[in-house]
């Protein structure tokens, strides 16, 4: 039987407490979260398994932010962004192209600005100068076809701006 105080916990309170967490950097926090989602069977929701890697992100564990990235049933392009993102921002260039890859491989979910914004910034953060050209001009060829629209993307031209001075030609 549920308590009084468990009937008020929702996957919206816990995504919650765990962005609470993820701005702290609360490590032992956020594991108590975690033992909390999996006890009242939260590990399905995709906002919370999004937010709890971010937590395990910014708490510098990687490892464990992997670990509930790989667990999850369901994803979307906030899932993949998250840890496309994580690794890119942390100096793991090479994991953040082999997730990008992985998603591309998986057509389940379909890239957007904040998708390549990040793993521009992998490029950029690894040397990658050609691999960081070949998706900028995928883009600028998209763009001139009509078929997406991100020259207004603040994040997305700063990263190719990162790429192109951070990256001797």
């Amino acid at each position: 039987m549920e308590s009084e105080d468990d009937a008020f916990v929702d996957s919206m309170l816990v995504g919650s407490v765990l962005s609470a967490c993820s701005r702290v950097g609360w490590r032992s926090a956020t594991e108590g979260v975690h033992g909390l989602v999996v006890k009242r069977g939260f590990e399905g929701c995709v906002g919370v398994g999004n937010t709890l890697m971010d937590a395990y992100a910014k708490c510098g564990e990687m490892g464990l932010s992997r670990k509930v990235f790989d667990a999850m049933h369901e994803t979307d392009v906030y899932t993949w962004n998250s840890i496309i993102s994580t690794y890119a921002q942390n100096g793991l260039s090479a994991d953040a192209f082999c997730v990008f890859a992985d998603m591309v491989k998986s057509g389940n979910v379909r890239y957007n600005e904040v998708t390549l914004s990040a793993v521009l910034l992998a490029c950029a953060n690894s040397g990658a100068l050609q691999l960081g050209k070949c998706l900028h001009d995928q883009v600028c060829y998209v763009m001139h076809r009509s078929l997406w629209s991100i020259d207004t993307d603040f994040h997305f031209w700063w990263s190719v701006e990162k790429l192109y001075i951070l990256v001797p030609t």
